[in-house]
């Protein structure tokens, strides 16, 4: 029964992991945007 706690843990560790990161590259992407548009507007 051990095994499968650490198994389900480590799955949830890599899930939260993944998450954290493509969150973290979605505000990347939207402050670029923002950024591109803020140029857009000046030229």
């Amino acid at each position: 029964m051990e095994y499968v706690t650490i198994a389900y843990g480590l799955i949830f560790v890599v899930i939260l992991g993944y998450s954290a990161n493509l969150w973290r590259r979605m505000q990347a992407i939207k402050r670029e945007q923002a950024l591109l548009e803020a140029k857009n507007r000046e030229a």
